[in-house]
């Protein structure tokens, strides 16, 4: 069996008068789980097989008519593989994954209809009518529930030991497949290193500043309103942009020890050896100015089209000191940095200096 869901209309669905739906609570780790969602680097790609034999897999063994891998993102759950279904996503604030993440292994739901928790949500009184639902949190390689394993049926359901235990097993195959992606090194799309390559490179970059007394800077840039684009333009025009900036950015920083990756989505991050803050500052106003003109080509956008199209840029640039740095603290800073930039109108580069 099949549903089609519109995604505005649940949307609307969950937000009309009278609707009272509890939204799943938002974990403690979130930026942490967020992060590694994104290095994961799989939302939005393509269907593989691998994804698709355990879904249907997994509806064969708790015989029922829907079985979904999903990655929850920051505003919804976007389905990896699907069987009984023809969406592609859903609102967080009204999916069983959203609350499934936060349990500790499986999250059950025998009869939602009955369920004061989900009773009125729009998936349940309307299409595809849940009733039943049984999930298995998908872990990240670093401990973060990154999405699911579920499964869902119209009709309640309690399902037997030997269902669940499959559905656990089944689960950390799912968590197999993820992690081999997060093993990689190079980032298909781009063409650059990807975020666990660059750790190891930028950190060795830190360490060689440090000695040799030289300064050094991080510069983290992502595409404005990237979503928009997406679902203006179609994904198709959005990997487009996302090579046409791994094509591009080689061409800007190109000095031995610089090294540039892919984070995940439309956000990346170079370490710029030997550049004080007056290099950083100019390397950050040509990237932006260089990346709006490949960016604009990459989509076929003329100047009318791409008057709203800019990239936000943040750069942190260190100075020597009596101690190396951890990268993943410098990568915090300038993700604030890149914040900053955002937060002031976009389109801008935001130049932090650090003793």
């Amino acid at each position: 069996m099949s549903y089609r869901i519109r995604m505005t209309e649940l949307i609307l669905d969950c937000m009309c008068e009278g609707i009272a739906v509890e939204p799943p609570k938002i974990p403690d780790n979130e930026t942490q789980r967020q992060r590694a969602v994104d290095r994961l680097e799989i939302l939005d790609t393509g269907p593989e097989d691998a994804f698709d034999r355990i879904t249907r897999m997994t509806a064969k063994i708790m015989d029922t008519p829907i079985a979904c891998v999903t990655i929850v993102d920051k505003d919804r759950q976007w389905f990896k593989s699907s069987v009984g279904l023809d969406v592609q996503e859903t609102n967080r604030r009204i999916s069983f994954c959203g609350h499934a993440i936060n349990s500790k292994s499986l999250f059950i739901v025998t009869n939602a209809r009955e369920d004061p928790r989900f009773a009125d949500n729009p998936l349940v009184t309307g299409a595809p009518k849940i009733a039943f639902y049984i999930g298995v949190p998908v872990m990240s390689s670093d401990g973060y529930a990154v999405g699911t394993l579920c499964a869902i049926s119209d009709t309640p359901k309690d399902p037997s030991d030997d269902q669940q235990n499959l559905m656990k097993d089944m689960a950390k195959v799912v968590e197999g497949e993820l992690h081999l992606r997060e093993q990689a090194t190079t980032d298909e799309l781009s063409g650059l290193i990807n975020r666990r390559q660059f750790i190891l490179q930028a950190q060795m970059e830190l360490g060689r500043a440090q000695r040799s007394k030289r300064p050094i800077a991080l510069l983290m840039l992502d595409v404005d309103k990237f979503k928009e684009i997406n679902d203006a333009l179609g994904h198709a025009a959005g990997d487009k942009i996302i090579s046409a900036i791994g094509e591009e950015l080689p061409r800007l920083f190109k000095r031995p020890g610089d090294s540039i990756a892919r984070l995940g989505g439309d956000e990346f991050i170079a370490i710029l050896s030997d550049t004080d803050i007056n290099g950083a500052t100019t390397l950050g106003e040509k990237t932006r100015i260089k990346l709006y003109d490949a960016i604009r080509k990459a989509a076929g956008i003329d100047d009318k089209q791409g008057k709203n199209l800019s990239v936000s840029i943040g750069v942190v640039v260190l100075k020597p000191a009596k101690t190396e740095p951890e990268i993943e603290d410098v990568m915090k800073m300038v993700d604030s940095a890149l914040y900053e930039s955002k937060h002031k109108g976009r389109n801008r580069v935001t130049v932090r200096e650090l003793e």
